[in-house]
């Protein structure tokens, strides 16, 4: 149970659309949930493949919100999250990504004490084997085989945590970002926007093992890149779009309604 008195919400964007060996990867969850998230409210939102949903029959002891459209889109899944959330704090993780349960208190410790709004947590990866992952998720040690990743000091991406008022201030993740990646690039550079600095807190991370997709058959990124462009170069008038959107809706995302660039250019 975390021991800091400030509370965690922790949310989980999942989806078949984007994943291969959906089995091993609700297995990866329930271990993390069962070993790691012991007194954290755990938000799971699946976002269906062809009207079926995967998750959300096999997992216990968390919030289940199930949501419908075609195409796979993040940021939605976090907002519809995050808008649940009971708590003042909100984590956004991967479901192959954990940190340790006494990791979550030192970390809420730390942003509290030092009045952070928001802030990656992670400085090392390690990167697992199935037999490693496993060893890992019962209490064990780190295997002394497993591959351990610093992360460059400034890098956006891992686990990302910050204070909802503060993600509703600065536009929530941005839901035209439709394609993998860029999305932590968005959040990071309108959060800078009010707060000029880059908190990262040592935490080490867990990114367990599961079969990947091959980067040929990947989404491409060129949308999102044009978005971030945009972002960063409008930052203000990008802050106050996306605070006027209707973000977080869970009959659709707001890349089914609106272009971002048409609207910003």
């Amino acid at each position: 149970m975390l021991l800091c008195k400030t509370k965690l919400s922790i949310v989980i964007p999942v989806s078949a659309l984007v994943m291969e060996s959906v089995q091993e990867r609700i297995e990866v969850l329930k271990l993390a949930i069962k070993h790691f998230y012991r007194g954290v409210e755990v938000i799971v939102v699946e976002q269906a493949l062809n009207g079926k949903f995967y998750f959300m029959k096999k997992l216990d002891n968390v919030v289940k919100i199930p949501i419908e459209y075609p195409v796979f889109n993040k940021s939605w899944c976090v907002n519809v999250g995050v808008k649940a959330a009971t708590n003042d704090y909100v984590a956004i993780c991967d479901c192959d990504m954990f940190a340790r349960e006494t990791c979550w208190s030192n970390l809420l410790e730390w942003m509290v004490s030092c009045n952070h709004m928001w802030a990656f947590g992670w400085n090392r990866l390690i990167r697992t084997t199935r037999i490693q992952r496993n060893i890992i998720v019962e209490g064990g040690n780190i295997p002394s085989t497993a591959l351990i990743t610093p992360v460059p000091g400034y890098h956006e991406g891992g686990i990302f945590v910050v204070k909802k008022e503060f993600f509703y201030k600065v536009g929530q993740f941005n839901e035209c970002m439709v394609e993998l990646g860029g999305i932590d690039n968005s959040i990071a550079n309108r959060c800078r926007y009010y707060y000029n600095y880059y908190p990262m807190y040592q935490l080490l991370v867990y990114h367990m093992c599961h079969i990947q997709k091959p980067k040929k058959k990947r989404p491409t990124r060129k949308t999102n890149i044009k978005i971030l462009k945009k972002e960063k170069s409008q930052t203000q008038k990008s802050i106050a779009w996306l605070v006027a959107q209707n973000q977080g809706n869970k009959k659709s995302p707001l890349s089914h309604r609106k272009n971002f660039l048409d609207e910003l250019l």
